[in-house]
């Protein structure tokens, strides 16, 4: 059950993010309980790390629930005891039927509330009140519910979920963006000194000024005119494509942007010179959550959409592509197929510390004499007891010197080619896995890379990502959304170098005339913020369809092909328009044109490309 309301939430989280979901309704399946608990027959077999990860997935639906942007309101009818009450306390309101039986009574089992029950009640109803419900077990009715603060509201039960289906409808018609902002600040604030959470307040009330939502009041005009022109258009917008970012998107690439000019962009020009690794920006990244974008909140990412990691994307890499490809490491070939593939003790493990940022990752398909053709690799995985003992080496693997876990491809049955792959998780730092000295590459020359070898490296069983000899689908997968993110740092790259073009073609004078009122730089410029835009619509259309669920092999592979030789044109032709300033150091269009290439190679090749493209395009024939 935990497993399958995870995923529930996890899906109203996105549609909420999209705009379709403006408050969330949790009712029981009949009128005699609101959610049963836990299986006691179940739990009596339990072992202590069984326990505990029984504990951390009822944790992780608790905070999922509570973490969603929207409100939540529980309508509980009939019996609401451990879990089910523990269920309830993680939702903003609770209303109540007059027949509705609250309570924590797990001590008469001989354990503790174990999905956050001790820790939210207290919150909701005073420790003391708390210590008496866990500790003696007690039952308590609506009316007493009511009294002390854990329920909001008692109801008929004829009534309660037309009241809180009404409620939910009333919060829906509100200003989203002040609806989440009240929510957020409220809960934030509420462990905070009261001076603290004034200044959270004064922010949040600040910062919707900046955005098209105030809360639907006449006298915040850009809300009261949206609402009128949604109403006047309503037919035309059912038809109309929307090309705008959301209110939430606008929000992510302002923060990203200003993180970029000020603390990214200083840095670019030394950390491409000396090659050294942006250990501080990482840090700074984990902090603003931009290392686990599109991980739900639940295994410690930020639980945005894959626009929004796009978005994060092109700002990051406009300012420095290398530290761009670490982040889209991180994001798209390690956390990506983790949250696709893994089991949940494998999330908990092994992505909720590389999510936040606690811990960097890489992926290792490549090899000497395996890059385009997978099945060509030479690692090998063999079995061995109960474990698997893996020996070969890893080329050009980014993240290599730094990272802490490794997204690993073996050869499990050689014999039967892509489908003897297997994919590991594995522990960088486990014995028997030695890292080679740093690449000396032309670009993104701040990302490190580097070979891996594996002698007689062991894992489990539990290290199995997917399934044995399953490896190859996980591959593919994770490169088909790779290329959504190569194609944003490519589309950065090209964007930094038209931006420092433009600048410069403002400025530079010859034959007495700015050197933009040249029809030959004018109409240069011109076809670069043409192609520019061409690649964000391609990139933004493979985003979209993977945040619908839709397959989006060909149009990763469009985006990237298109987006990477864009960079490298762009680039280029902003070379000719800094004319010999260009080839020099001392302007970063030189670095926009060394870092530009390497888009057009990893993470498959142009030619690959093409491949994918013109194969999708025989199918549909």
């Amino acid at each position: 059950m935990i497993a399958g309301l995870a995923q529930v939430l996890d899906d109203t989280a996105a549609a909420a993010r999209a705009g379709q979901v403006r408050a969330l309704v949790l009712t029981g399946a009949g009128e005699k309980s609101f959610v049963a608990g836990a299986d006691i027959a179940a739990m009596a077999d339990m072992s202590e790390g069984t326990a505990r990860e029984f504990a951390r997935a009822g944790h992780g639906v608790g905070e999922a629930l509570a973490g969603l942007p929207i409100p939540t309101i529980a309508a509980v009818g009939g019996f609401a005891l451990g879990g089910g009450c523990e269920l309830a306390l993680a939702c903003d309101f609770i209303y109540a039927a007059e027949n509705a039986k609250f309570g924590q009574p797990e001590v008469k089992l001989g354990v503790i509330p174990g999905f956050g029950g001790t820790q939210r009640l207290a919150r909701r109803v005073g420790l003391a009140r708390a210590l008496e419900l866990c500790l003696t077990g007690d039952t308590i009715d609506a009316a007493e519910a009511l009294r002390i603060g854990l329920a909001n509201r008692v109801l008929p039960a004829a009534k309660l979920l037309p009241a809180t289906i009404a409620t939910a409808r009333k919060i829906a018609d509100m200003g989203p963006v002040a609806v989440a902002e009240a929510k957020r600040v409220l809960h934030a604030g509420a462990g905070l000194p009261l001076a603290q959470a004034n200044a959270l307040e004064i922010e949040a009330f600040a910062g919707l000024f900046a955005t098209a939502d105030q809360g639907g009041h006449g006298g915040l005009p850009r809300q009261a005119q949206a609402r009128v022109q949604g109403r006047v258009n309503e037919k035309e917008s059912e038809t109309a494509m929307d090309l705008s970012l959301t209110e939430d998107q606008e929000a992510l690439q302002k923060m990203v942007r200003e993180f970029a000019a000020r603390e990214v962009k200083p840095l670019a020009a030394e950390l491409d010179r000396e090659a050294r690794f942006p250990k501080e920006l990482v840090r700074r990244m984990a902090e603003l959550g931009l290392l686990g974008i599109e991980v739900p909140e639940a295994y410690g990412g930020s639980g945005l959409d894959p626009i929004s990691y796009v978005i994060a994307m092109e700002e990051v890499s406009a300012a420095c592509a290398s530290t761009g490809v670490i982040m889209s490491v991180n994001n798209s070939l390690v956390c990506d197929p983790l949250l696709k593939f893994a089991t949940d003790a494998q999330k908990q493990k092994w992505l909720t510390p590389l999510a936040r940022g606690e811990k960097l990752g890489c992926f290792m398909l490549s090899e000497p004499n395996a890059g385009s053709d997978a099945a060509a690799q030479k690692t090998t995985a063999v079995r061995d007891g109960d474990g698997w003992v893996i020996n070969g080496v890893k080329n050009w693997i980014t993240n290599g010197p730094q990272a802490d876990t490794g997204i690993l491809f073996t050869m499990t049955d050689p014999e039967r080619g892509n489908s003897g792959i297997t994919a590991f998780v594995v522990d960088m730092h486990g014995e028997g896995v030695t890292r080679g000295p740093k690449d000396d590459k032309l670009g993104i020359r701040a990302s490190h890379s580097c070979q891996i070898f594996f002698t007689d490296h062991r894992v489990s069983d539990d290290q199995i990502l997917g399934q044995v000899g399953g490896g190859f689908k996980v591959a593919m997968a994770t490169l088909d959304c790779g290329r959504i993110g190569i194609a944003a740092q490519a589309l950065g790259i090209a964007r930094g170098a038209f931006e420092a073009a433009a600048e410069y073609a403002l400025d530079r004078k010859t034959f007495g005339r700015r050197i933009i009122d040249h029809q030959a730089i004018a109409f240069m410029l011109a076809d670069m913020q043409v192609g520019i835009d061409a690649a964000r619509l391609l990139t933004y259309r493979a985003a979209s369809l993977k945040a619908r669920g839709q397959r989006h092999s060909v149009e990763s592979s469009m985006a990237k092909l298109f987006a990477s030789e864009t960079a490298n044109k762009v680039a280029k032709d902003a070379i000719q328009v800094f004319g010999g300033n260009g080839y020099v150091t001392e302007y970063p269009v030189e670095r926009h044109f060394r870092d530009a290439k390497i888009t057009e190679i990893y993470e498959g090749t142009s030619e690959i490309q093409r491949v994918v493209i013109s194969a999708g395009l025989l199918r549909r024939k």
